[in-house]
């Protein structure tokens, strides 16, 4: 049985952060990522599709997007590794589909014209984390399966991808994963409070409902016919698209939020869900958008590392994240809950996972790495 001071349950931007910071403290520790890759919800992929978290500049995102201004600890975090940001493209039209005949355009106008991008994708910020963290105190493809806490510390019980259980033994288990996600595959020994399990399978995890779409081609297209690439659809099957292209040149892209609820998108199936997104990049955008180069579907729903059953339906506005100082810290702070999702402030955005980090560095008395 292997022996840790901290044992930090999630690979995510949360997870990393922490990581980084009890390496810098000197501190023992070990992150379990479920996973093959790291990230969690950040997914960069390249022009084939293929995931990659490495300098390249040519990324494009399938988890999130957008950084924004005012946003103290991702600026902090970007200075520090070196991250470059852009502007999200906006020159051009906005497109508004109100019924399949019916297009409109709006010069001027833009969803996300304050919006920032990673240059080469979210998945650099990953990347830039994990090379702070020593390769040995990571593990993948490794998920958690029971924490029972014992009168020496807590044993935690995890789960290769051979199905094979094995025993860690931590002082100190930090759950950066979803609440939600957590307490549906998690067995806790002696059970959380019966207050603490509902707050955290009612918190809804961001983006787990949701479904990316990300359309790529040799030109950008809607540019040549005075667009942004920016439409709002009530027709879908995207109720929301932008454009996705690299800060320097291409492969250009187009990405959508798919706006059909997931259990109607599995009755429907992957290639007919192409085939009409591919129609509707056609009614918006002009017949240059008819074969794109590479056309990618992630659903997250289909996730199990993200999604459970009561994630099938999302909420219809960003809900009211954030926990109360006495649910993030468990059985006299051996158990600590941390996550995006736990986050006062920006709750389900990259900002928010920083802000659970910071607090629950706080609250081990570890000092923020960053200034």
């Amino acid at each position: 049985m292997s022996e840790t001071e901290f044992l930090v349950v999630g690979g995510g931007l949360s997870g990393l952060s922490t990581a980084m910071a009890l390496s810098s403290a000197g501190r023992d520790f070990l992150l379990l990522e479920g996973r093959v890759r790291l990230g969690g919800r950040v997914l960069t992929c390249d022009a084939m599709g293929s995931d990659t978290q490495g300098p390249a500049l040519t990324g494009y995102d399938l988890g999130p997007t957008w950084v924004w201004q005012g946003q103290p600890r991702v600026a902090a975090l970007f200075l520090e590794l070196g991250i470059e940001t852009f502007q999200q493209y906006r020159p051009g039209d906005l497109v508004f589909e109100e019924q399949p005949d019916r297009v409109r355009r709006f010069p001027g106008l833009a969803l996300q014209g304050e919006s920032l991008r990673v240059a080469g994708g979210i998945g650099r910020v990953v990347s830039a984390l994990a090379n702070r963290i020593p390769e040995r105190r990571i593990r993948t493809g490794v998920t958690v399966t029971a924490v029972t806490r014992q009168p020496s510390g807590l044993q935690v019980t995890v789960r290769d991808r051979q199905m094979r259980d094995s025993e860690i033994r931590a002082e100190t288990v930090l759950i950066t994963v979803p609440p939600r996600l957590a307490v549906k595959t998690i067995r806790f020994d002696p059970p959380l409070p019966e207050g603490v399990e509902m707050h955290m399978a009612g918190t809804p995890t961001w983006m787990a409902g949701h479904a990316k779409v990300l359309a790529i081609y040799r030109e950008r297209f809607w540019a040549s016919v005075g667009c942004s690439g920016e439409a709002i659809s009530r027709v879908g099957p995207l109720a929301e698209i932008h454009d996705a292209s690299p800060r320097d040149g291409g492969p250009y892209a187009l990405f959508g939020f798919v706006g059909v609820p997931a259990d109607q998108r599995r009755a429907m199936g992957c290639e007919p869900l192409r085939a009409a997104v591919v129609d509707q990049l056609q009614r918006l955008f002009g017949a240059g958008l008819s074969n794109p180069e590479r056309l990618l579907i992630k659903d997250w729903n289909d996730d199990d590392m993200t999604a459970t059953e009561d994630d099938r339906v999302p909420p219809r506005g960003h809900p009211e994240y954030g926990y109360p100082a006495d649910m993030l810290s468990q059985w006299d702070g051996r158990l600590m809950l941390s996550g995006s999702e736990t986050a006062y402030g920006s709750g389900g955005l990259i900002e928010g996972a920083l802000e659970s980090s910071e607090v629950t560095l706080a609250r081990l008395g570890i000092g923020p790495t960053r200034t």
